[in-house]
This record gives C-alpha cells, structure tokens and sequence, in this order.
C-alpha cells in the first residue's frame, strides 16, 4: 500500500495507491495491515501540526462492513488534525461521519443511519520518556497509547472509534418490541449494560497498545 501525501498548506489529503508502486521522495510505503489502511509517519510532523483528511475507499468500506457486522457501510471519512505535544506525545483529535446499514433487532429489516464521533486519542512512540512527560495525566480517563514505531494508521484508528460508536442492539426508529418474537429479551438486555463486543475488542485493543 502506497500512500501519497502533498506537503502544500496545512491540509492535505491521505490517498490509497493501488500497489504495486515506487514512490519517491515525501512519499513512503508500508504494508497493509487492516481494511482501511491510512498510514502517517508522526516523526515528520512539525510543530505547526497537520490537519488530514481520510475517506474510505468502496472496496474498503464493503470490508469494513463484514469485519463491523454491518448489512453495508456506504462511507466512512473525517477529518483529523495532528499535533506534537512535546514529551514524545503527539495528539490526534477530530471528527469523522459513517453512512451505515444495519439490520434491525426487531423486525430483521435493514435500515440506514447517520453516524458522526469525535475523535481524541493520544500516542507516544515506543514509550521512551512517556513516564516523566508533564503531559501524562494520572488521573485521565486513559494513558497515551504506545506505538512500535512512529507509524500510525489513521485509517484503523478512525475504525476502532467507529466500532465503539455501534449499537449492539441496532433498531430501527419506530419498530415495535411487543410486534417481534424476541422483544422480550431484548428488552431484558438492553435494561442491563449494552455490551458492545465491538467496543470491547476496540478497548482491549488499545489497552494492550498502552502498556510499555
């Protein structure tokens, strides 16, 4: 996978090249390693930061559909702006939409939505110096995710966060539990915690990355 970036003004676009390709110069390859694979080098960002844009291509989308368990995932893409920190830290924050199709709980029928998160993670490469970081806060909700090396995929990154935002118990605006076989237990799940397997894998995921 090959992907091409512009170094003109603060924004610019991630592109997928389809491979095989040589590219030169600002460009740099990597392999694929998940369904929408949008690699960026942290170490070249600067301090002014970059803001990137990242959609997902069709082919990309109908994977990411059967990986989420979606009927269909017609487009996923957002905007996300880079920044170092200092400490090692750098920051991704932003926002991205999904138009998805998901089958309804009730009546099995598919039905589409609209989907819009926000996006704030940060990360620090290999962990070097992240111990005595000023940045570090004890107390946050969690600690900075540790990357192998300063690659970061945006494209799996946005995906984790989409996979947490997905409603285990998908129902289509006004269908009825009392009209379906299995209102019953459904209602009786969804009085409980809404687990999302999803979410946990996304969450185990990044936890695993965290630990030095």
């Amino acid at each position: 996978m090959v992907i091409g970036i512009d170094p003109d003004g603060p924004l610019f676009y991630v592109r997928a090249l389809p491979p095989p390709a040589e590219v030169m110069g600002t460009f740099f390859m990597v392999e694929a390693t998940s369904e929408f694979h949008r690699p960026f080098d942290l170490e070249g960002l600067g301090q002014a930061g970059r803001i990137v844009r990242i959609d997902a291509r069709a082919e990309e989308c109908e994977a990411l559909a059967r990986r989420l368990g979606l009927v269909s995932l017609e487009a996923l893409g957002g905007d996300l702006e880079l920044r170092r920190l200092g400490g090692g830290i750098y920051e991704v924050t932003g926002r991205f939409t999904a138009r998805i199709s998901q089958s309804c709980v009730v009546s099995l029928e598919a039905f589409d939505s609209m989907l819009e998160g926000d996006f704030e993670q940060r990360y620090v490469v290999g962990g070097a110096g992240a111990e005595d970081s000023d940045l570090l806060d004890p107390e946050g909700d969690e600690p900075p995710e540790v990357l192998e090396e300063s690659t970061l995929d945006l494209g799996e990154a946005m995906t984790q966060e989409l996979a947490i935002m997905l409603d285990p118990h998908p129902r289509r605006p006004g269908a009825n539990l009392d009209q379906s076989e299995f209102g019953p237990r459904i209602a009786v799940e969804e009085e409980g915690e809404r687990a999302n397997p999803f979410a946990d894998l996304a969450r185990l995921v990044k936890g695993s990355k965290s630990e030095p």
